[in-house]
């Protein structure tokens, strides 16, 4: 009997100290594990797609000491200008400005959001945020139940419900062209020759040019006939003929924005972008979009190009005071490290169009997306190679701007949007109506 006593002893002492053995060794291996995670040498952010069409790593900073948890500064990445670690930022106000490229960066935009799934502010139905008229929240978007947005970047004429829509901290950024070929651009894509009643004439802007003031008083709708810039800016059309006051908004404008885009230095304005909110290369490399096939293009005489800068002297102001403020943002940036900054932007987007495109001049009908025309304009479309055709990065970045945004619109609303008729119940118009009376002066 006492043999059996003490035979279920020793038994049950070997279970006990088997049962704490095992404890302490999964606990060091738990403990290594952790002291593995956060040893690690780098951290690696995804990038959209190499040249087979599958994702790489892009390497982010290397050899970052880290312990503890993971917290929200583990993922952050290196200021390229500062050196100081940052967040990407996520809330953005991306004021669109007609016939400037502003079509190009919006996919930027469009496809950080996409890739992040963050909240967009996005209208009803079509592409524009109630324009031309100024923003209203309660008529020209749709609303999220907790209403908080993200991105603000399609078109809309600014308004003080575009502050009030998005987050107080939010980036404002928006783009700007010379002004001559911002008003040609918009001259022959908004059809201004039909509201002068000089149909296809090739002479219609050098005849409006020759009086534009008797030629935009003769009009019902005079959007994007004068100063289209300023307007989407939302600068009232009163203030277009005072110095003093379109000054006074420029300032007002440059104290808001954090950045305004130089059409004419994109890429060196996109390493800027890039750098004010934290994103990595691959996040700002985009083609060129929604661009005008060359035979669309007027050609312009020296006069011409003098009358367009005297009619639209707000516009002229304008660019003059941010292409000024932008080369000194590159100036503090350093000249040599934007050189070759560039030259990296440079050879990753002529990566991705050689892995991506066939073709950027491609017409309606031939293009893999058909992009809407005015009346005898021609817009360049893309072809895509075969290899690149199911590849969801070389697709989202040839993608129209219409099509994008439906898209958009299923993603974060589903079903639950509202039909025509209960739009035109809450007074929105279906699309820009050219009859409206818009006047400049």
């Amino acid at each position: 009997m006492m043999r059996t006593s003490t035979r279920y002893i020793v038994v049950l002492a070997f279970c006990l100290i088997s049962i704490v053995a095992l404890y302490i060794l999964n606990d060091n291996i738990d403990k290594e594990r952790e002291r593995g995670k956060n040893s690690r040498p780098e951290l690696k952010f995804q990038s959209e797609g190499d040249k087979d069409g599958e994702q790489q790593e892009y390497k982010g900073q290397k050899n970052r000491k880290q312990s503890g948890k993971r917290t929200k500064t583990q993922y952050a990445m290196k200021n390229s200008n500062s050196g100081n670690e940052c967040t990407p930022k996520k809330d953005i106000i991306f004021t669109k400005v007609h016939k400037s490229g502003s079509s190009t960066v919006q996919n930027i935009f469009l496809r950080y959001g996409d890739k992040h799934d963050l909240t967009f502010v996005l209208p009803p139905m079509g592409h524009h945020l109630g324009y031309p008229n100024y923003f209203n929240k309660e008529k020209h978007m749709l609303h999220t139940k907790d209403e908080k947005y993200n991105i603000f970047c399609h078109h809309a004429r600014f308004s003080p419900d575009v502050t009030e829509v998005m987050p107080k901290d939010s980036v404002y950024i928006s783009i700007v062209r010379d002004p001559v070929d911002v008003f040609e651009s918009a001259f022959t894509y908004f059809k201004i020759d039909y509201r002068m009643g000089k149909v296809d004439n090739p002479q219609a802007l050098s005849i409006f040019l020759s009086n534009p003031e008797k030629y935009s008083k003769s009009m019902r709708n005079t959007v994007h006939t004068r100063n289209n810039m300023l307007y989407d800016y939302g600068i009232p059309a009163e203030t277009f003929n005072d110095e003093a006051k379109l000054q006074s908004a420029i300032d007002e404008i440059s104290e808001k924005f954090s950045l305004i885009i130089i059409g004419e230095h994109f890429e060196e304005s996109l390493i800027l972008l890039k750098d004010l909110l934290c994103w990595t290369l691959e996040d700002v490399v985009v083609f060129r979009l929604n661009a005008r096939n060359e035979n669309s293009v007027t050609k312009l005489s020296e006069q011409d190009r003098e009358r367009i800068r005297d009619w639209n002297k707000g516009d002229v102001m304008l660019y003059k005071h941010f292409n000024q403020t932008l080369w000194q943002k590159i100036a503090r940036y350093g000249r040599d490290k934007m050189a070759a900054e560039v030259d990296k932007l440079h050879k990753l987007t002529n990566r991705y169009y050689k892995n991506c495109v066939q073709s950027d001049h491609a017409l309606n009908g031939d293009a893999d997306f058909d992009v809407w025309e005015p009346r005898g304009v021609k817009i360049n479309g893309f072809i895509l190679k075969e290899e690149a055709k199911a590849n969801p990065v070389c697709e989202r970045m040839v993608k129209p701007e219409v099509l994008y945004t439906e898209e958009l619109r299923r993603k974060q609303f589903g079903t639950n949007i509202p039909r025509r008729g209960q739009l035109r119940k809450r007074g929105i118009q279906k699309r820009f109506n050219p009859n409206q009376n818009q006047r400049y002066a």
